[in-house]
């Protein structure tokens, strides 16, 4: 016969080992019903627009995607700058709880894909029939590629290329360029606008105002590849002939320093532009009466030869956490926020970027009013084709502010050619060889 001593003891022990296998259950239960993922982004932008509200459009894709996966929920943390993004992200890495998708910074690319942080997207994009690699401009998805493989998926992307002051070219008696033109005819252009139009001795009225070495040397088809000397990271000759053209713009102002704003008062007849300061110029608070008193137009950039137009191409890439304990959920809302038409509008409706997704992009520059008359399809799909995607590899970064502050200093200090090539080697080599 049990004692009543024993038998509470039984009902106490049963009654705890209910209340634990209940907890385990309700915890199980929550778990399959709410599935969750975390991502990681950031305010800001590589290409320095201000945006007006910068989570807006991933609140909005969030709800779109939830409801569309019943069960699950999507986190992320707001307020971390893009300027404290990589150290924030390599914390989180080093700490074993990153997100499971999220941005990643072209600087951080390489990085992130050599040392194997980031899921081989191969695969999954191979099985998911709803993507269409066409259905993306080439050059997005070539700057998610690294040793031939797929490691993130494009966003948004923003071009690069020029704009003209059409009404000056014509009050100067010049003819505007097409979109086949040179460097040579560019430089003509610029020495022909350069003057002194009040006769001060100063001059007030100028060529180009934004172009750099770097813009010449992609215009010779110079390339920056990963090398352990400055020799094997880019071309020496295209480089020479890179410095000797911005020689030969600054030598027409008389070293005077050109301003972006003295295009806006309709006194420089080109300036480089990207499609985020184009747009920012149009919504509110950004909007501002500019090129009101002039005529203007985009252009591609010129080349050494006839077709040979090159600029920049930023993007904004997803990738997903080779640790992410939900895998295929991780890719449902990389392919979610490439691909899907909706959310692509909203990178045309929330940012001053553009959709990747050709169709929508076609689709939104057609319903734009005020840019259609600027930007056109066959524009923009060009202009993205001849882009350039920077390299990523370990510290290019650095190696290309350093080059560039040598560059620029030593041209003003009217050093020769040699000499600044000299010394960008020696920096160059002093950057690969350094520990950090």
């Amino acid at each position: 016969m049990i004692s009543i001593t024993l038998k509470r003891k039984l009902i106490t022990f049963g009654t705890m080992a209910l209340i634990v296998v209940s907890i385990f259950l309700l915890k199980e239960l929550r778990s399959d019903k709410n599935k969750v993922i975390q991502i990681g982004v950031y305010s800001g932008n590589e290409w320095g627009v201000p945006q007006i509200d910068v989570y807006r459009i991933y609140d909005e894709a969030i709800t779109l995607f939830e409801k569309e996966h019943p069960g699950v929920e999507v986190e992320y943390r707001s307020g971390t700058l893009i300027e404290d993004y990589s150290e924030w992200l390599a914390q989180k890495i080093l700490n074993g709880d990153e997100p499971d998708v999220f941005i990643v910074l072209e600087e951080d690319f390489n990085t992130l894909s050599s040392i194997g942080m980031l899921e081989l997207l191969d695969k999954y994009m191979k099985r998911d029939s709803s993507f269409q690699p066409e259905a993306f401009y080439n050059k997005a998805i070539e700057a998610g590629i690294n040793d031939g493989s797929q490691y993130a998926m494009p966003f948004q992307i923003i071009p690069t290329f020029m704009i003209i002051n059409k009404t000056l070219l014509k009050e100067n008696g010049l003819i505007v360029p097409d979109k086949n033109w040179t460097l040579d005819i560019f430089l003509q252009l610029c020495d022909e606008l350069t003057k002194d139009t009040n006769h001060d001795g100063i001059n007030d009225q100028f060529g180009s105002t934004g172009y750099g070495w770097d813009n010449s040397y992609y215009a010779a088809k110079g390339t920056f590849q990963a090398g352990d000397k400055a020799v094997d990271i880019y071309d020496e000759e295209k480089l020479k002939k890179a410095i000797e053209f911005s020689k030969d713009l600054y030598s027409l102002n008389n070293g005077q320093n050109v301003p972006p704003y003295a295009f806006d008062q309709g006194l420089v007849g080109f300036r480089t532009f990207s499609l985020a300061e184009l747009r920012a110029y149009k919504p509110y608070p950004y909007k501002v009466k500019k090129y009101s008193d002039f005529v203007w137009e985009p252009i591609s950039f010129p080349g050494v030869d006839p077709d040979t137009s090159i600029g920049k191409l930023y993007t904004v890439q997803w990738g997903m956490s080779s640790r992410s304990k939900n895998k295929d959920l991780a890719w449902d809302f990389i392919e979610f926020m490439s691909n899907n038409d909706e959310v692509q509008r909203m990178v045309w409706n929330y940012t001053y970027a553009l959709p990747t997704k050709i169709s929508v992009t076609n689709q939104v520059c057609s319903q734009d009013a005020e840019l259609r008359d600027v930007l056109d399809q066959a524009f923009l799909a060009s202009v993205i084709d001849q882009s350039v995607i920077e390299p990523t590899f370990n510290k290019y970064q650095k190696l290309i502010d350093a080059m560039d502050i040598r560059i620029k200093v030593s041209i003003m200090e009217e050093k020769s050619t040699q000499e600044i090539v000299r010394s960008v080697r020696e920096e160059a080599n002093r950057i690969l060889q350094s520990v950090n």
